[in-house]
């Protein structure tokens, strides 16, 4: 039967890893070949490794409330490939801007709403305008040109933030009270119902 051959590795006192690769027995009559001894040194990691994992690891498990973050850079950087490659973009996405608030102008006045859903409509609408704003003039004139960036960095804290404020946990309702006049009359028991005379 032919013997089972393993390796067998320690550690050393450098740092390092020994594997013990066991001699090969050859035919009858051979000398027998050297032993292997193969080291590997332990990587060690630097501070800067170290710190830029646990950034990445700290991005990545807040993906979803930085989506904003990775929306914008994602813009920005699209806008500038746009640029390079079709400057003219700019002609249909200053349309779609101006007919953003025309849009917004006919469902207020074609589908009324009350007043807190005809604020979300109009914050709604004033945000893709701005945003559209920033979109045609990037395209156009790059997203580098003097006052975009500063302006994308605000649309990008003002989405951030408004990202942030509508998820965050709302509390409960609380149970209504029930008064006593609102329970019908067949369920209040009477006064003297429990009184036996």
């Amino acid at each position: 039967m032919a013997r089972r051959i393993t390796t067998r590795s320690r550690r050393i006192p450098g740092g390092g890893t020994t594997i013990h690769i066991p001699t090969q027995r050859g035919r009858r009559g051979r000398r027998s070949t050297p032993q292997i001894l193969l080291v590997m040194p332990e990587r060690h990691t630097s501070l800067t490794e170290r710190a830029a994992a646990a950034a990445f690891h700290k991005l990545w498990m807040s993906r979803r409330a930085l989506l904003p973050l990775w929306i914008a850079i994602a813009t920005f950087l699209a806008t500038g490939v746009l640029h390079v490659l079709t400057p003219w973009l700019w002609i249909p996405l200053a349309a779609i801007t101006a007919g953003g608030p025309c849009g917004a102008a006919w469902l207020h006045y074609r589908r009324p709403a009350d007043q807190r859903t005809s604020r979300w409509r109009l914050a709604a609408a004033l945000a893709a305008f701005i945003t559209g704003l920033w979109l045609t003039a990037a395209v156009a004139s790059g997203p580098l040109a003097p006052g975009l960036p500063a302006f994308w960095l605000l649309l990008t804290a003002a989405g951030q933030t408004a990202w942030h404020w509508l998820r965050r946990p709302t509390p409960d309702a609380p149970a209504p009270d029930v008064l006593a006049a609102d329970v019908p009359a067949a369920d209040v028991p009477a006064a003297d119902e429990g009184v036996s005379k």
